[in-house]
């Protein structure tokens, strides 16, 4: 498959088809500057013109003028629906990433993912068993799925799935699965200390909140770091374990959202 790719590529090497391939084939590689660097090659027309190198420049610049870019494209890719309300959950729109996909009929895993994620924030947000159960369904369908178990999307979504049954043990086993692949990742660190709590198992669970550095998160968690400091580890352990107990279902609901948007906000490309 490499071999007759890179034989194609040599003979078409200055159409914007083949350009835009090995660019999305750089993305998925290595990052978004590189693959944005292999645009280089062709002319301001080629890129001006064409959509979907368009919409690729939006998902290897993080979302960069994704409304601009996105909105009249929607389904022509089909991916730049999906990418659309990938930038809406980034943005805290969630409203509007509702609106996007309520209707989508998902048919593929990175579907199913993605609209799971937004039902769960959904039920988080209203209080709302119905969605929170789709999501737990979707979730499930994904990380069970023959082709996507064994992969880290698939186990997140298994992960994401117990999280929302609070079944916190087989949350870490899936954790712990992937773990390696995340380590200075706050999403990630987040949810693992969350499920590491749940258990009980209280110092992992202050090593991993411990390396969380995204303000969104440490603005939680600052009020326990600072009892732990102040109060030693048994005032950790106990407010720690209030916290979960007090408000831990609707907490880890709402984190869970995070987990499983670290499946699915890869920002999606199209090739053809």
């Amino acid at each position: 498959m490499v071999r007759c790719w890179l034989g194609g590529a040599q003979v078409f090497a200055s159409s914007a088809l083949a350009v835009n391939l090995k660019a999305c084939n750089h993305f998925r590689l290595y990052n978004g500057t590189s693959a944005e660097g292999e645009l280089k090659v062709l002319a301001d027309g080629d890129v001006s013109d064409n959509f979907l190198i368009k919409h690729n420049l939006v998902v290897f610049r993080g979302g960069e003028n994704a409304l601009q870019v996105l909105q009249p494209l929607l389904d022509m890719p089909p991916e730049a629906r999906l990418n659309l309300v990938i930038f809406y959950l980034r943005q805290g729109e969630f409203a509007e990433a509702f609106q996007l996909i309520k209707d989508l009929e998902p048919s593929t895993p990175k579907e199913y993912n993605l609209k799971g994620v937004v039902h769960a924030q959904q039920g988080q947000m209203h209080s709302n068993q119905e969605h929170l159960k789709i999501a737990q369904q979707y979730f499930q369908l994904v990380g069970a799925d023959a082709s996507e178990c064994d992969t880290i999307p698939g186990r997140q979504c298994m992960a994401s799935c117990f999280f929302l049954l609070k079944q916190f043990e087989d949350v870490l086993i899936y954790l712990k699965s992937v773990k390696m692949y995340f380590t200075n990742d706050d999403d990630f660190n987040w949810n693992y200390g969350i499920a590491k709590a749940s258990v009980g198992e209280f110092k992992e669970a202050e090593e991993a909140l411990s390396g969380v550095q995204d303000d969104k998160y440490r603005a939680e968690f600052c009020f326990l770091r600072c009892a732990h400091e102040h109060g030693g580890a048994v005032m950790w352990h106990v407010l720690l374990s209030w916290l979960l107990s007090v408000v831990g279902g609707s907490w880890c609901s709402r984190r869970c959202m995070w987990l499983a948007c670290c499946c699915c906000c890869c920002w999606s490309w199209w090739c053809e």
